[in-house]
């Protein structure tokens, strides 16, 4: 007798993975980290001005998109670099940056939360944000940050 299958936890195996579309280079054990000094003298550049600041909606919407408890992530921080897009108006903001990691990236959803909540200091490159509205992408790579999760351009946030 053949046992029903959940699709989230058939995604447990590499080869069920690739099926699916999952990108299975990214571990988070392999993800490299930056000292806090990196960190802290990138953050010292920070300017909240050039930022979207996710509110309590958009952050609940993070926690849908990533299958995970509400309230996870209440009280986080997140910033994505201001942009409306160009084809709806909408104001990207950090669950458009989390939907282009699962829908463009194919990342994990488990491995989007352990970079987002993880211990690791990480430091990343800006990258094209697609609308989670129309699905257009951004025409130019733009900047995040949450707590211990970050990106610059030229070094300035």
């Amino acid at each position: 007798m053949n046992k029903p299958t959940n699709e989230r936890h058939a995604t447990g195996s590499t080869a069920a993975a690739s099926a699916h579309g999952i990108n299975t280079v990214f571990d988070y054990e392999k993800v490299s980290t930056v000292s806090p000094q990196e960190f802290a003298l990138l953050l010292s550049t920070f300017d909240p001005d050039r930022f979207t600041k996710s509110d309590q909606f958009d952050i609940q919407r993070v926690e849908l998109l990533l299958d995970i408890k509400p309230g996870v992530l209440a009280g986080e921080n997140m910033y994505l670099e201001s942009y409306k897009c160009q084809s709806c108006g909408k104001q990207l903001a950090f669950s458009d940056f989390v939907y282009t990691a699962i829908k463009d990236a194919g990342h994990h959803k488990s491995f989007v939360v352990h970079t987002l909540i993880g211990a690791k200091m990480i430091r990343n490159k800006h990258r094209p944000v697609r609308c989670s509205n129309c699905d257009t992408v951004s025409d130019k790579p733009l900047n995040y940050w949450i707590n211990n999760y970050q990106c610059c351009n030229s070094g300035n946030i």
